[in-house]
């Protein structure tokens, strides 16, 4: 989820309240719930609903909404530009965010769990190896400065008890390394999460470099269990190593699923551990976790971290782990606790990692660099 709307959020004795107030406007079932945005990204977030909930939308491109108590206005829109240049309209009109406008990701994070109590979460990223076929400079798993490592099957099965013990349903979940393909206990684990959390599960995709053939058996399971493959194309950084024509020809033979990324595209430089920024102050911070808005939590043996960056600089061992900057899984928490977490809401208001971070998103961070450029 990207949080566009809730400049603060410090978690404080005020939150409950605030989150309360928010859900029971959207749980009002007599409010006309007007949408607004594109009318392909209307489309898209209606059906996106219609998977969980039979709330009925008044799709209109006319923005002249009644500004009355009857009426409130969800954006459908995802990116950021789109939705200011939406709201500012509306906000001249008196409309305000959060009272009677909503982003979309906010909007139905508060009707599932206010609604259908039920916590419904859009991506979690699972590390299941360190090692990788690439050496990348600026990788944001750190893999040049990663302990090469497998992390045991029974963790991950472990933490996937743990996570769906307490989230209702993730629409996808992306396996990742390092190297997605060189896990060597890929097969199990994919076959565990659809045998028992199928029902929980929106999409199980695995993450690769486009460098690396996987086996038979792994080709089988993904036609079997509908894996889809999320593949990043480094043709122009790493030709000699990259497979990708020859790759999603297998994919195609075997009926997979796959989607091809980062095509043409620029990487951020985010800075740590070897550009660190200057010392900024709690309000600076605040403002870059807030034009951060990053979207991908990873879950790792037992706790659920905002950033996935901030993740595996915990892993590599060249980050401190902190309280601040995940929700412990182990403890008891509750569904209110883990939407709070979703909308971004930490004790100091931002990560502690924010301190060494430059930004994960081109609205807080402009230090764009080419990608996949190999160590020495």
């Amino acid at each position: 989820m990207r949080n566009f709307t809730m400049n603060s959020t410090k978690l404080d004795d005020t939150v409950p309240r605030k989150l309360d107030s928010i859900g029971n406007i959207i749980s009002n079932k007599y409010l006309n719930v007007y949408l607004v945005g594109s009318l392909e990204r209307q489309n898209e977030y209606i059906k996106k609903f219609e998977q969980f909930s039979n709330r009925k939308f008044i799709i209109t491109n006319d923005y002249n909404v009644l500004n009355e108590n009857s009426n409130i206005v969800v954006c459908a829109e995802k990116d950021r530009k789109k939705y200011l240049d939406i709201y500012e309209y509306f906000k001249q009109k008196g409309w305000e965010e959060n009272i009677n406008f909503f982003q979309e990701e906010i909007y139905e994070a508060f009707y599932h769990v206010y609604v259908r109590n039920q916590v419904i979460v859009d991506r979690i990223e699972i590390v299941m190896t360190t090692f990788c076929t690439l050496n990348c400079q600026k990788c944001i798993s750190y893999i040049p400065y990663q302990k090469k490592q497998h992390f045991s099957i029974e963790q991950l099965l472990s933490d996937a008890d743990l996570l769906f013990s307490k989230v209702d349903y993730v629409k996808k979940m992306k396996l990742l390394g390092g190297e997605g393909f060189v896990y060597p206990h890929l097969k199990e684990y994919v076959t565990y999460l659809y045998d028992n959390y199928s029902d929980q599960i929106g999409e199980i995709r695995i993450g690769t470099n486009g460098t690396l053939y996987p086996s038979e058996d792994i080709l089988k399971l993904c036609k079997e269990k509908d894996v889809i493959i999320d593949i990043s194309d480094y043709t122009c950084a790493v030709p000699d190593k990259c497979k990708l024509d020859n790759i999603v020809a297998v994919f195609r033979d075997h009926n997979i699923r796959y989607d091809i990324k980062r095509s043409g595209e620029k990487w951020l430089d985010m800075g740590f551990p070897d550009n660190i920024p200057t010392e900024r102050t709690d309000s600076e911070l605040e403002m870059l976790y807030h034009k951060c808005a990053i979207f991908c939590r990873n879950f790792y043996q037992g706790k659920l971290y905002h950033c996935c960056s901030n993740c595996a600089a915990v892993i590599s061992g060249l980050f401190p782990d902190n309280e601040n900057d995940c929700l412990d899984f182990h403890k008891d928490i509750q569904k209110k606790d883990i939407l709070a977490f979703e909308l971004g809401y930490t004790p100091l208001g931002y990560l502690t990692f924010c301190k060494v971070c430059q930004g994960g998103s081109e609205d807080a961070n402009q230090n764009l660099i080419d990608v996949a450029v190999q160590c020495d």
